[in-house]
């Protein structure tokens, strides 16, 4: 359900004080523009979307959009 404080994080995304931008994932070579000071859920299910039992999806993360995602995050948390 969503809005339940119970739910899980991959599927609700994170909630705080702060702005919260809903994202979907983008191509390798896209612009985040991530500012420190906000909270951003990216959905990329249309990328971490294979595996099978017992985890799932949870471990297909090698792809270059979620590198882009990584290291633009870091790289503005550095930056502020």
């Amino acid at each position: 359900m969503r809005g339940d404080p119970q739910g899980a994080g991959g599927d609700e995304g994170r909630r705080g004080a702060g702005a919260t931008h809903n994202l979907l994932v983008l191509n390798a070579d896209g612009e985040y523009g991530f500012d420190a000071r906000h909270i951003y859920n990216i959905n990329a299910s249309t990328v971490i979307c294979n595996g099978g039992w017992p985890s799932g999806a949870h471990r297909d993360i090698a792809h270059p959009q979620i590198a882009l995602v990584f290291w633009q995050a870091t790289l503005s948390s550095m930056a502020a």
